[in-house]
């Protein structure tokens, strides 16, 4: 009998959506106190004008023509972010001239589901409006300090503020019923058992799903419907004998003939057995990330997070890794058929990236970079630094090999120099990031010695660099990692909570740590980051040393890559 426990039995109901939180922002006369108003209103929320929480001295100030200075705007922000605060669970609207990213920050940090938005206004419009309104208590004179200060959000949070209330009211509200992020239930995808002891489990995705209900880090509405792909649309980055195969050896019972074809397409003894059903299953977790690209395109979302996708070394003509369908490579492909001109796609797994740079390394729109454990002794023996693409792709496959015994702090400054360049460099219109936590110092498969930390600060580091180059524009999946009930279940948690701005309590819940115990083996832990471990410290500054020249002969290698190359111009 299974130790494994019953996945259906204790789950609770998704919860509804929380009320909003909405932040109007813009300069004085965008109209954010008239537009925050018949917003609330049409939500049955409160509303709050932060000029409200303005200290009576500071107003008067401002009516005398001079601007806020720093000492008095940090204390009303702070107040305005306690009246976010108190009103988590009713829902709330504000007016705020919050006009720099980071009062912004300052408003949001550390709450769930704040959303921005800014009225944008022509600046002539805006005098007039204000030389019209003697009775604003925000004098003409200050609008230019203001326009000066303004730091635009990202066009899919702008909106245009000349439009009637009305107008702007509906289109608020058809945004804010579009969650910012997306999550595929990686655990609702058919299926296909692999063996007993196989590294690939069937059901390593359902610890991190129960966690996450535990935690109540989503709802129903942030989960994102999606369909296997067909034959065709998996023609796109692989051949059809391939697909044709794999649908054969995917019955109950293959053929003599068909189990002889399988071993060319990589199927048989090994990582890939055969097993019943794989082909639906790996369909259907390709078309889990397509999905997620599909709705960021299409502005459906900022980000998406297929849990269940990040199969990465499958080739066009066959399996390898444990992976049958590269479903990162059709989601790159499917973006490049919508029109995004340049996407950078980023590999955090210990293992190399190997077939999507296979797949891309001879298309310079597409920019492949993969972080992997020293090919010398990490399947599949490949992603040296030297190797760079070929043909109009050359220096746009980037790999950076890691020393055995590397950890977090070299970690991540090797990743954070290395994409920050990158994403700078290349300037990325998307970004598709595969977050194998195999680089965890418990993994069986690999000799990297990092924590739960370095998925955090992964995911962390490409939200920063995907607001600033692309708009938000974000696809995530999940990959390796082989520590299915202690390692995965956080590392991917990690990954979501950033992903879908979505604290999380800072231990895991006892009820999840009893479920899953007795299939777990040993104790699992009690909070998402590792505590620090001092032995092997020797190991750990040679690993770091290594990394350090690897970086220095990437950069050395690649002309158009450099640390310290002045930051080039978002795309629009």
């Amino acid at each position: 009998m299974s130790d494994r426990p019953d996945n259906t039995a204790s789950d609770e109901p998704l919860d509804p959506p929380a009320p909003p939180l909405v932040v109007l922002v813009g300069p004085a006369g965008v109209g954010k106190t008239t537009v925050g108003r018949a917003l609330a209103a049409a939500l049955e929320l409160q509303f709050v004008d932060a000029d409200d929480l303005h200290e009576p001295t500071a107003i008067e100030r401002m009516r005398r023509g001079e601007p806020l200075d720093e000492a008095a705007r940090g204390p009303w922000l702070d107040r305005v972010r306690s009246a976010l605060d108190a009103a988590r669970p009713t829902g709330l609207v504000v007016a705020c001239s919050a006009l720099r990213a980071t009062y912004r920050d300052q408003l949001t940090r550390g709450l769930p589901r704040v959303r921005c938005f800014e009225l944008a206004v022509p600046a002539e419009v805006l005098r007039t409006r204000l030389a019209a309104r003697p009775d604003h208590f925000f004098p003409p004179e200050l609008l230019a300090s203001q326009l000066a200060t303004l730091e635009p959000l990202p066009p899919r949070d702008r909106l245009d503020g000349t439009a009637d209330p009305a107008t702007l009211v509906r289109e608020l509200r058809d945004r804010l019923a579009r969650p910012a992020a997306r999550l595929v239930d990686a655990t609702a995808l058919p299926s296909y058992d692999l063996g007993e002891g196989h590294p690939f489990a069937r059901d390593r995705q359902q610890p991190l799903f129960d966690l996450l209900r535990q935690v109540r880090a989503f709802g129903a509405a942030d989960l994102l419907p999606s369909r296997a792909l067909n034959a065709a649309e998996l023609a796109r980055v692989h051949h059809l004998d391939y697909i044709e195969c794999l649908i054969a050896t995917s019955k109950a019972l293959p053929d003599d003939a068909t189990l002889a074809r399988a071993a060319a397409h990589g199927l048989g003894a090994g990582d890939q057995p055969i097993a019943e059903g794989q082909h639906q299953g790996a369909a259907a977790i390709a078309g889990g990330t397509v999905a997620a690209a599909e709705a960021v395109l299409t502005g459906e979302c900022r980000a998406a997070f297929n849990p269940g996708g990040g199969l990465h070394h499958a080739m066009p003509d066959r399996a390898a890794g444990f992976c049958l369908y590269n479903d990162l490579a059709l989601a790159i492909a499917r973006a490049r058929d919508a029109g995004v001109e340049r996407v950078l796609y980023v590999d955090f797994d210990v293992h190399h990236g190997d077939g999507v740079e296979f797949m891309f390394r001879d298309d310079p729109h597409v920019l492949t970079l993969s972080f992997h454990e020293d090919p010398r002794v990490r399947f599949p023996g490949t992603g040296f630094v030297e190797d760079r693409g070929q043909g109009a792709g050359r220096g746009y496959a980037l790999n950076v090999p890691l020393a055995p015994g590397t950890r977090d702090e070299s970690w991540r400054a090797t990743t954070s120099a290395v994409l920050r360049a990158a994403v700078a460099s290349f300037r990325p219109g998307l970004i598709v990031s595969q977050h194998g936590c195999d680089t965890h110092r418990d993994d069986p498969l690999a000799t990297i010695d990092c924590t739960t930390a370095v998925a955090h600060h992964a995911a962390t580091l490409t939200r920063e660099l995907s607001d600033r180059w692309c708009d938000g524009r974000w696809v995530a999946t999940g990959g390796g990692g082989y520590r299915p009930y202690h390692v995965l279940p956080r590392a991917f948690g990690l990954v979501w909570s950033v992903l879908a701005d979505q604290p999380l309590p800072p231990d895991l819940p006892a009820a999840w740590r009893r479920r899953w115990q007795a299939a777990a083996g040993s104790e699992l832990p009690m909070s998402w980051f590792d505590e620090d471990d001092a032995a092997g410290a020797g190991l750990a500054s040679a690993a770091a040393a290594t990394n350090r020249a690897t970086v220095e002969r990437l950069f050395e290698l690649v002309d158009w890559l450099s640390p310290t190359r002045d930051p080039a111009p978002p795309i629009a």
